[in-house]
């Protein structure tokens, strides 16, 4: 079941005033984002495979992989997202799963993209510990807090579909964070694949993004308009975890 907390004095964010998926350009600044993640996937070994993309929003992650033969599993939050991911693919298998609440629409898969989403729920650890259930191998990639030391700050934002919180909880993890709750969920090996790939300008009704980027430990997740972002892959020591390059 998705629960929905109507948060009506949450702010919200003056910088996606847009729903980013309509916005002009941003679907062409998404084969940045891809190429920046398809660099550490042996892409001749997906023929066959099932991947899932969770929080998939309009499935761009998912889709850039089926090209080479893998099995896509489209799963979101919001309906009218799978909707707009079955208008583009009409054989599309899509999900509708609140991911801090309900079990994966499948056993295993061998690999999980979980693509700007931790910073929208409150527990990403006990996502982390779901994801290592069904899965040896994953990405993820969200917005992150600036320090060098393992935190991780909590608040509260706007239900707007825009925002993509379902439940008006939110978070900024850290990237030592992140990488050392992956490690204890069972994702052995977590290396962090951010470069400058997917960088981008910021523009009118979304900021820019930025991977790139240095330690300033100001305890913030913006730097002159750019939202901080990092990309993780995870793995495990198993004969299945045979997909990622690190």
């Amino acid at each position: 079941m998705n629960v929905k907390i109507e948060n009506p004095s949450a702010p919200k964010d003056k910088y996606f005033d847009l729903n980013v998926f309509e916005a002009k350009g941003y679907r062409d600044h998404y084969a940045n984002l891809t190429a920046m993640m398809k660099k550490h996937i042996r892409l001749d070994q997906l023929k066959g495979r099932k991947v899932i993309d969770l929080a998939c929003g309009y499935g761009w992650w998912g889709q850039s992989l089926l090209d080479y033969g893998c099995e896509v599993i489209f799963v979101d939050g919001r309906e009218e997202n799978l909707a707009a991911v079955r208008q583009q693919m009409p054989d599309a298998k899509t999900y509708l799963m609140n991911v801090e609440t309900d079990r994966f629409p499948v056993p295993y898969a061998d690999l999980v993209l979980c693509m700007g989403l931790i910073y929208h729920i409150a527990d990403p650890r006990s996502l982390f510990d779901k994801m290592a259930a069904v899965t040896d191998q994953a990405f993820v990639e969200t917005t992150c807090l600036d320090h060098d030391g393992e935190f991780i700050v909590y608040h509260r934002e706007s239900t707007d579909a825009r925002q993509f919180s379902l439940t008006g909880s939110a978070c900024r993890p850290s990237p030592k964070w992140v990488m050392s709750n992956l490690r204890e969920a069972g994702f052995t090996r977590v290396e962090d694949v951010s470069d400058a790939t997917g960088n981008r300008a910021p523009q009118q009704g979304f900021p820019g993004l930025l991977y790139d980027w240095k330690y300033e430990r100001t305890c913030g997740w913006r730097r002159a308009e750019h939202t901080l972002r990092r990309m993780f892959a995870a793995s495990k020591p198993s004969a299945r975890a045979d997909l990622l390059v690190f």
